[in-house]
Parts: C-alpha cells; structure tokens; sequence
C-alpha cells in the first residue's frame, strides 16, 4: 500500500510540471553557402614550414691510445773511403856549415830549425873578430864569436824560431867557420837577397834619397884608397840606420844590419878613393 502511494505521487508531480512548463524547442543553426573568395581559398594547398630537425650531437669521442712508435731499423752505409795518413813531418836534420873567407862578410841565408847551433872557428888578425847569426829581418838571434885579435874557439847557443838566418862576420884577417844545427832538410838551400840600389864614385858622397823596405839590409862595397872608408846608412831625419863600412884603407867586404821601419834613406860615404856600393834586401 505505501508503494503504491509513492508511486501515485510521483506520477501527480510530473503531470504539474510539464504543465506549467512548455516543452522547449532547439533550434538548429541555420548553415550559409560559402562565398566565391572562400570557396577560392580553400581549394589552394596549404604550406607547412618547413621545421629544423635537431640537431644531433655526435657522441663523444673516446680517447684512443696513440700507436707505439715504430721501431727504427738500422740502415747500413757505405763504407767512407778512408784517407790515407797524414806523412809524418820529418824530424829536424843536424846539418854542417862551413866558411871562410877574409874581412868583413856576410854569409847567404839559410833555413834553419828550432834548437842548438854549435860552431867552431879559427881567426889571424889584429883586430875585432864577431860572428852574430842575424835572422831575415837582420835581428839579432845568436852571437858565435867575440874575440880580438888571432883566436882559435867554439861556441853554442840556441835557435829560438825556425826561418833562415845569416851569419854577419866582422874581421881584417883571415877565418874559417864550421856550424851544425838543425834544418828542415838534409842540405838547406841558400838564398841571397836581392839587389835594389848600385852606386860607384870617388872620394866623399852624400847619395839621393832611395826607398829601402824595412828589415834586413845588405851592404856589399869595394874600396881603393889610404884613409878612412865609412858608409852609413841615415834616414830622411838625418838618424843613423845602420853602418855599412867602417874600414881604413883598401878593402872589399859586406855587412848586414836590420834599418827598422820602411823608408827614404841616403847613403853618407866617406873616402879618399874609389868606392862600389851595393845594396841587396
């Protein structure tokens, strides 16, 4: 009975409703043909634009081991022609030298090597007797002999740098000289210097001037007279450069002398007869 009395009213609500409230109706919306310009538009293609990939990172790369350095193979080279050896400089060589003569003389030049020169010697004269061993240059290297009057001796002394020397021997009587000391060859070869300047007169003279070249300086001479014969050797300044002879009385003979640095020179002669002069360097 309760149920059917619930469901009785229910019934009686829904008829009061839908009376009072009139059913609605949807109207649909009305839909418009399109016009010409969107007709045009929609039937031209629609474009995209166009869009970048992404970039893609290259994986990183993974440290590699560097490969083991190669091993260097030994290449074989040719044999080097081998140079034959150096000849071996030959040992100095004792030589002997022998003079004799009379006066005043100069000996040629002669090469010699570093080490002892030992000479012996005989004299017969009243004056002087000197032996000097001169070098190329006309310095002085060596005295053999200093003695005064007729003599007989040896003596010795020492080579200090090899190159040619002479032997400047003043005297007015007869001598003879034997010499060994050491030298490049068996035999050395004597040189002379050369001659730069001649001259003959009579009596006292004063020369030109002349150019000698500094260094060793030659002075070979003859002499006919009584008295006094001197040549000397002055420079432009008037300065003694060396002395060629200094005799009295007839002679013949040669000296040596070093004149320094190059230059002009005269030749101051005194005498009381006929003279000859030659200079040699």
């Amino acid at each position: 009975m309760k149920s059917l009395a619930v469901l009785a009213l229910a019934t009686l609500l829904l008829a009061t409703f839908f009376q009072c409230c009139p059913s609605a109706t949807v109207e649909e919306p009305s839909i418009q043909a399109p016009t010409e310009q969107q007709a045009a538009e929609a039937t031209q293609p629609t474009f995209k634009e166009p869009t970048a990939a992404p970039a893609t990172q290259p994986p990183p790369s993974q440290p590699t081991a560097a490969p083991p350095p190669a091993e260097a193979t030994p290449t074989s080279l040719p044999p080097s022609p081998t140079s034959p050896p150096p000849s071996p400089t030959p040992a100095p060589q004792p030589v002997s030298l022998d003079f004799s003569g009379r006066g005043n003389e100069v000996t040629e030049l002669y090469p010699l090597d570093v080490g002892l020169i030992r000479c012996d010697y005989t004299y017969a004269g009243e004056h002087n007797f000197i032996v000097e061993v001169l070098d190329s240059q006309g310095s002085y290297a060596a005295v053999i002999a200093n003695e005064i009057g007729s003599c007989q001796g040896s003596s010795a002394d020492n080579i200090r740098a090899a190159g040619d020397y002479l032997l400047n021997i003043t005297a007015d009587g007869d001598w003879t000289i034997g010499c060994q000391a050491n030298a490049p060859g068996t035999q050395p070869s004597p040189r002379q210097p050369v001659a730069v300047f001649q001259l003959a007169g009579q009596g006292n003279q004063a020369t030109d001037f002349i150019h000698l070249e500094g260094g060793l300086l030659r002075g070979d001479y003859t002499y006919a007279g009584e008295h006094n014969f001197i040549v000397e050797v002055l420079d432009s300044q008037g300065n003694y450069a060396a002395v060629i002879a200094n005799e009295i009385g007839s002679c013949e003979g040669s000296s040596a002398a070093n004149i320094g640095s190059a230059g002009e020179f005269l030749l101051n002669i005194t005498a009381d007869g006929n003279w000859t002069v030659t200079l040699s360097q």
